[in-house]
């Protein structure tokens, strides 16, 4: 006799374990890779973020912010949004007020496209590798007054491994295979 539900119980657990590899999501949440980028400067440490926003939705004149302190960011340059309803504005890190930088983004259109990413590119003053960053989610009213509406800190964007995923791919196959097998034997 088949028993389906053996397979769909295999076909549940692999697609848990998918479900827990993928990145996390949350209301205003911001992600990033870094990417360690040829130095074109001797003495200098190149690297450039890429920023992908998930769980809120932009309405007109509102956007994103993520601030870099002076302390281990210099020379910000950020090309502009690839989704042309957002505009980007770029202000240097300044460790002589001290002030942070900040990459900032607004929306020019309702329910913008948040397909991205949006990247930033730096010199590196650490001595680690860069990490997460302080980021608000801001709205600006006609009068141009400011508003912060959510804050956080970015979270390393996670992709899984390679052989997680095999693994996974693996045990769904043999699910198959052997729910096949039983049927076959039954006719």
């Amino acid at each position: 006799m088949v028993r389906p539900a053996s397979f769909c119980c295999a076909a549940v657990v692999a697609l848990a374990m998918l479900l827990a590899t993928a990145p996390p999501t949350a209301a205003g949440a911001i992600q990033f890779t870094a990417t360690n980028l040829t130095d074109l400067t001797v003495g200098e440490d190149l690297w450039s973020y890429e920023y992908f926003v998930n769980g809120f939705v932009f309405d007109v004149d509102q956007g994103f912010s993520v601030y870099f302190d002076p302390a281990f960011y210099a020379d910000l340059e950020s090309p502009p949004p690839s989704p042309p309803d957002w505009v980007a504005l770029t202000i240097q890190p300044d460790d002589q007020l001290p002030s942070d930088g900040f990459y900032e983004v607004v929306a020019l259109a309702p329910a913008p496209s948040l397909a991205g990413p949006f990247t930033v590119s730096f010199v590196w003053l650490g001595l680690s590798s860069p990490g997460a960053q302080r980021f608000t989610i801001d709205a600006f009213d006609a009068a141009g007054a400011y508003t912060e509406l959510d804050a956080g800190v970015t979270t390393r964007f996670q992709v899984p491994e390679p052989a997680v995923t095999a693994l996974l791919a693996a045990g769904a196959f043999q699910g198959w295979r052997r729910a096949r097998r039983r049927r076959l034997l039954r006719n």
